[in-house]
């Protein structure tokens, strides 16, 4: 999941997952483990405080600052990952 129009940056914030751990960036932040067939993302980026929070099934789970910028957009995808196959499992739509 990414963020886009920061100030200066391609991305305010991101999410990946790589081996069932959702991770900020591509930090050694662990956001949440054991991610895999279970979670409900919400992003909430009230650019005026600065801060963009994240909440797992319901949960806050982490708050990073936000990189600037006042018309941010969403984006979210399946993009090729370390020993990626061609297979998307889309569950609940």
């Amino acid at each position: 999941m990414q963020i886009f129009n920061a100030s200066g940056y391609a991305t305010s914030f991101m999410l990946h997952v790589y081996d069932g751990k959702l991770k900020y960036y591509h930090t050694d932040h662990v956001v949440e483990d054991d991610i895999y067939d279970r979670w409900f993302l919400t992003q909430c980026d009230p650019y005026r405080w600065g801060n963009i929070s994240s909440f797992i099934d319901g949960v806050h789970k982490y708050v990073a600052p936000d990189r600037g910028g006042t018309d941010h957009y969403f984006k979210f995808g399946v993009y090729t990952q370390d020993d990626s196959s061609d297979c998307i499992i889309c569950t609940g739509l």
